[in-house]
């Protein structure tokens, strides 16, 4: 039976049926600002540089040409273009998870057709839940040294202490979200219900890709 230790933690996966894309003019501002946010050694905040920008909401897999057109949709946790790099949730999921997102990162506004969703830039970095010991890392591209890039699986640590409700790796800031289970148990209480949401629970020793 899950009890939701204090030092549980969860990836926090997106909604495969939803995802969202950005607009051609804004591709290479937008990417940059994505990049700043975790190439140092620390969370950096973006939101002085930040505007709003365009975002499609596609259907289908990650990557398909295929703009929503229906009259409703049903997610408040799409995917990103970018894959983990980007992090968005919408105004709904925003509102019922209040200070557990706002006091732990910025949430940047995007423009969409079809409803409001936010950027969300993580500024929680949790430092030794990675097994340095076992996973395999190379100097990384994306920042100056020491920023590490992790080709192959991440091993993983048990927590030594209560974590933060969401948070990135410190070791490996481009990684996807992780949240422990305060965070969890709000989402799966709120109602009306929160869609979209992933959880994959973290077992200490495992290789995840």
């Amino acid at each position: 039976m899950d009890t939701n230790p204090a030092t549980a933690y969860w990836h926090l996966g997106s909604d495969p049926k939803y995802w969202l894309a950005k607009g051609d003019a804004d591709w290479d501002e937008m990417k940059a600002l994505f990049r700043l946010a975790v190439a140092g050694t620390d969370p950096l905040r973006i939101e002085p540089a930040w505007k709003l920008y365009p975002v499609k909401l596609m259907s289908g897999h990650r990557g398909a040409d295929k703009e929503f057109s229906g009259a409703r949709f049903d997610t408040d946790r799409p995917a990103g273009e970018g894959g983990s790099i980007e992090q968005y949730f919408s105004r709904r999921a925003v509102e019922k998870l209040g200070s557990l997102l706002s006091d732990h990162g910025e949430l940047l506004p995007v423009k969409s057709r079809m409803g409001e969703f936010f950027f969300f830039n993580s500024l929680r970095w949790v430092e030794g839940l990675i097994d340095l010991t076992r996973t395999r890392s190379e100097p990384s591209k994306m920042g100056p040294p020491p920023a590490r890039y992790f080709p192959g699986q991440l091993y993983f640590e048990p927590a030594q202490k209560e974590l933060p409700p969401i948070f990135r790796l410190q070791e490996v800031p481009i990684s996807p979200l992780y949240v422990n289970g305060a965070f969890k148990r709000a989402v799966e209480s709120a109602k009306p219900k929160l869609k979209g949401f992933r959880f994959y629970e973290v077992v200490p020793g495992v290789g995840y890709l």
